[in-house]
């Protein structure tokens, strides 16, 4: 690829590419699995493949083989497909289309790998008549061992008010043999839905956090509970955190957390991180304020709380990153923090460069990397858990014409390999070097 260049010793990626910033902080790492884990990839990365898809989702790397999941339209008449793509890892070209279901209409949709199965998930809302909409979800399992579909289970009809399209979404999650099924922004309705991951069989649902929604965010997993919080979202919504038992929704504990008497809400794009028994949870007060809070589990007990010197700009924008004795934050533009875990005690403040929506992606054991950009380019930067020195700045200028600003949308790493997936379908694969 003519367009990978060296500077100043430090590997430059350049691509023609466009992306989008609905990015979730879970499927990169492990495709819908709620685990921010250390990944391998060895600096510096070079280039391997270029290809162009029309992707609708997240792609997803699981047990050796790539998919993508997409939908197909009938020309007139019959009902949409959802299909997932299957990808060559190493030379990027289409090997296979896996049929997974195939429904009336679809408009949003995401796709997970976990133990073997893909799992996808669809929305659409019935606006045909106006005073009566209608919103609907589906999930379908599929198994890449048999190539064939094991279940599918459909939600709806929902009636809410408000609904808005633009926001409506399916969101997936899984662990401990369970599928998890979160509605955006939907908040007088069973909003949180569990499945046998085997069978499909609904175990539970429910409406918790009550009179609340969910923005776009994805339950936590850990320690046998599923933690989910909510936005702001409509007039009216309360701001809540709720700690559910994992086998049967039972609500466990469910807190609101108030700041100059304002209720705190968890930060868009932002799932709390569970890790070691604690729980670590990015909220914002205002658009520009914020705090992380490290709470007990079991009884949403506060441990410690950190905010930068400027509390007016410390909103926490990204889920954290953790190893095993920091905490990796990052602000909705300027900064990054490294946080002692034990205390929430500042180690370091490193500032993004250039700092237009940088996002946390992943994490090694000798470094992490964000994604940022400025006009025209995007970035995916590599910087030093202990220095702080940046390693690695790839960067990835907009195709031109573009008449609006693109984001990076995702990165999947694992296995010394790396995906960056763009808006328009773009993905482009490196490989880390060798030992």
């Amino acid at each position: 690829m003519e367009n990978f260049k060296k500077l100043g010793g430090i590997l430059l990626g350049a691509f023609l590419a466009a992306s989008v910033c609905r990015a979730d902080w879970t499927m990169e790492l492990l495709n819908g699995q709620n685990d921010r884990k250390e990944v391998k990839l060895n600096l510096p990365l070079k280039p391997k493949w270029k290809k162009v898809y029309g992707l609708a989702s997240d792609p997803v790397l699981m047990d050796g083989r790539l998919f993508m999941v997409q939908r197909e339209r009938p020309l007139f008449f019959g009902k949409t497909k959802l299909t997932a793509l299957e990808v060559d890892k190493e030379t990027g070209k289409a090997v296979k289309t896996h049929l997974v279901g195939e429904t009336e209409h679809v408009k949003y949709r995401r796709m997970m790998g976990y133990r073997g199965k893909l799992y996808v998930s669809a929305s659409w809302l019935d606006s045909r008549d106006f005073s009566n909409e209608k919103f609907y979800a589906y999930v379908w399992g599929y198994d890449i061992k048999t190539e064939k579909p094991i279940w599918k289970k459909e939600i709806g009809p929902i009636q809410d008010d408000p609904i808005i399209e633009e926001e409506q979404g399916a969101w997936l999650n899984a662990d401990e043999g369970k599928v998890f099924l979160t509605l955006l922004r939907v908040h007088k309705h069973d909003k949180l839905f569990c499945f046998d991951a085997e069978t499909g069989k609904m175990l539970w649902s429910t409406k918790k956090p009550d009179l609340a929604a969910a923005g776009e965010t994805y339950p936590t997993i850990g320690g046998g509970k599923v933690f989910l919080g909510t936005d702001q979202g409509f007039v009216g919504c309360k701001a809540q955190l709720a700690a559910l038992d994992i086998n049967t929704g039972k609500v466990l504990w469910e807190k609101s957390f108030i700041r100059n008497k304002k209720p705190l809400f968890l930060a868009d794009k932002a799932c709390p991180l569970f890790k070691d028994n604690v729980l670590y949870v990015p909220f914002r007060r205002q658009i520009s304020e914020g705090t992380l809070l490290a709470l007990n589990p079991d009884n949403g007990e506060i441990l410690w709380e950190f905010q930068d010197n400027d509390p007016k700009a410390s909103f926490f924008y990204n889920s954290p990153l953790a190893d095993e004795t920091k905490i990796y934050a990052a602000e909705f533009a300027d900064y990054y923090y490294f946080i002692r875990r034990k205390d929430g005690k500042l180690l370091e403040r490193g500032k993004f460069k250039p700092n237009a929506y940088p996002e946390l992606r992943f994490m090694t054991k000798s470094y992490f990397a964000y994604s940022t950009r400025e006009e025209g380019h995007n970035y995916l930067v590599f910087v030093d858990k202990n220095s702080g020195q940046e390693l690695q700045r790839m960067e990835f200028p907009e195709e031109k014409g573009n008449t609006a600003p693109q984001y990076i949308l995702d990165v999947i790493a694992d296995d010394n390999f790396l995906l960056v997936v763009v808006e328009d379908g773009t993905i482009y694969a490196l490989e880390g070097a060798a030992n």
